[in-house]
């Protein structure tokens, strides 16, 4: 599928998704994901000792 897409971006000019609407979905996950990313690693660090 993305190979698909991917060729028909190049060869055609056109888009299955607006890129602008692409960029703030992977904004608001990367918002959303981060600070649980980052409570793992504190909770994480030495775990060990």
């Amino acid at each position: 599928m993305g190979l698909i897409a991917s060729i028909r971006t190049d060869k055609f000019g056109q888009y299955d998704i607006n890129p602008l609407i692409s960029l703030a979905v992977i904004c608001m996950v990367l918002a959303l994901l981060s600070p649980l990313a980052v409570q793992m690693l504190k909770r994480g660090y030495k775990l060990r000792h």
